[in-house]
């Protein structure tokens, strides 16, 4: 006698990873280094692009450095990569970005 009732129940999931301490520590501390990099990269950049360092005087690039406008734009630069970076390890935990972050 064969048993037909459980012919057509789903198929149990395979369960969902969760990241432990030591994975999360070193994933952020990988997010905060490119973050930082690229930050840096960025403000770099747009300094060499208004006037560069070398021609600035000390009293010109503390004035520059206190716009926050531009840190801004360092940061807006710098987070896209920084959140590729979560999706990334995310991904390899086999979860959703938006339910591993708690989104939904």
């Amino acid at each position: 006698m064969s048993n037909f009732e459980n012919a057509n129940a789903p198929v149990p999931a395979p369960p969902q990873r969760t990241w432990d301490f030591v994975e999360t520590a070193f994933v952020i501390l990988i997010a905060y280094g490119v973050f930082t990099l690229v930050g840096g990269w960025a403000m770099t950049i747009i300094i060499a692009a208004q006037d560069g360092v070398a021609r600035m005087s000390p009293a010109q690039l503390r004035d520059f450095a206190a716009q926050g406008r531009w840190y801004g734009a360092g940061l807006t630069i710098a987070s896209p990569l920084t959140i590729g970076v979560l999706w990334i390890a995310i991904r390899k935990a086999r979860r959703g970005f938006e339910e591993y972050l708690a989104l939904n």
